[in-house]
């Protein structure tokens, strides 16, 4: 249904939306929040529709539906949706905080960098990973104090998941205090990870692959 991108196809999944079963009601918030015209560029298709979907989805009790409608939002960026988004960033269940991360990459307002900054440092492991990879790698435009904070102390969490996307973070920003935070790493583990050594070559850190001795295929 995804690429059937045509006003039939949206009627049917504007319908099973509406339906008593739950699993078919995810089947159409994820067809329609990624349904595109099947040729280059591959455009978007029935944007609006997909964002009143999306808008209710989130809103809906069903925990099931909350969490498709987050997901979808990913895809569809939905502003109606914003102060629910937000307000789900408390949820008790972790499953619905993981989909409130992804819905928040498409939002790079302040006030979702400061929700994201929270959840980056939630009691959940994936959660704290994926909120720091967000901050760190999803919004490197976004440059202010408190990213470069949370991810500075991110660096020394003990999932070496969040660590590295912290660290990366801070690389993709040229933040000063990289140099010292690198050369610990190296004397705890035995190689960086990719993510790493990706985002020095990204950055053209000519100084830090030499520091390191890092051999990137730029630098040969």
């Amino acid at each position: 249904m995804q690429c059937r991108a045509n006003p039939q196809s949206v009627a049917i999944l504007e319908k099973l939306f509406k339906s008593k079963n739950w699993r078919k009601r995810v089947v159409a918030i994820n067809a329609i929040s990624q349904m595109c015209i099947p040729k280059r560029p591959f455009s978007h298709y029935a944007v609006k529709e997909a964002q009143n979907i999306l808008a209710m989805a989130i809103k809906d009790t069903n925990i099931n539906i909350v969490i498709e409608g987050l997901y979808g939002i990913s895809f569809r960026k939905t502003d109606e949706a914003l102060p629910n988004i937000i307000s789900l960033a408390d949820h008790e269940n972790r499953d619905v905080r993981r989909a409130v991360v992804s819905a928040l990459y498409s939002f790079s307002e302040k006030i979702f960098i400061q929700t994201l900054i929270k959840l980056a440092t939630d009691v959940d492991d994936y959660i704290r990973e994926y909120a720091t990879f967000g901050l760190g790698q999803m919004h490197v435009d976004v440059d202010i104090p408190e990213v470069r904070e949370r991810l500075f102390l991110n660096c020394d969490d003990h999932c070496h998941y969040v660590a590295d996307d912290a660290l990366t973070g801070l690389i993709y920003r040229k933040d000063p205090r990289i140099f010292d935070l690198l050369q610990k790493r190296l004397v705890r583990v035995e190689e960086l990870n990719n993510c790493i050594e990706y985002a020095i070559s990204d950055t053209k850190s000519l100084v830090l692959a030499k520091l390191l001795n890092i051999k990137l295929e730029l630098f040969q």
